[in-house]
C-alpha cells in the first residue's frame, strides 16, 4: 500500500518532522490517493475537523483508528501498513 505523509500545506513532510496529514492509495482503484486525512494532536495547534485519525507514529507500516471511508467506494482499516474491509 503506497502511504504518504503531508505537512500543514499539503506538501510532503520530511521523517524528522510529526505530520499533519496523511493519505493512501485507494484499494478499489489503484493510482488514485485520497489525500488531505487529518491526524490527531495537530502540530500546528488548529482546532481539529470532526473526523481525525490517531496514528501510531509508524511510517512504514502505519496502524490508523478509527475505520475510513475510501472516497465512498471502500471502508476499512489501515493496520500495519496494509487495507483491511471492514
Amino acid at each position: 500500500m503506497k502511504l504518504e505523509f503531508l505537512d500543514f500545506n499539503l506538501d510532503d513532510c520530511p521523517a524528522d518532522k510529526a505530520p499533519t496529514y496523511f493519505g493512501f492509495e485507494c484499494p478499489k482503484h489503484p493510482g488514485r490517493m485520497c489525500s488531505g486525512l487529518v491526524l490527531r494532536g495537530n502540530p500546528e495547534g488548529l482546532k481539529p475537523p470532526k473526523q481525525t485519525w490517531a496514528w501510531d507514529g509508524n511510517r512504514e507500516a502505519p496502524t490508523f483508528s478509527p475505520s475510513i471511508n475510501c472516497a465512498r467506494c471502500s471502508h476499512g482499516f489501515i493496520e500495519a501498513g496494509k487495507w483491511r474491509d471492514a
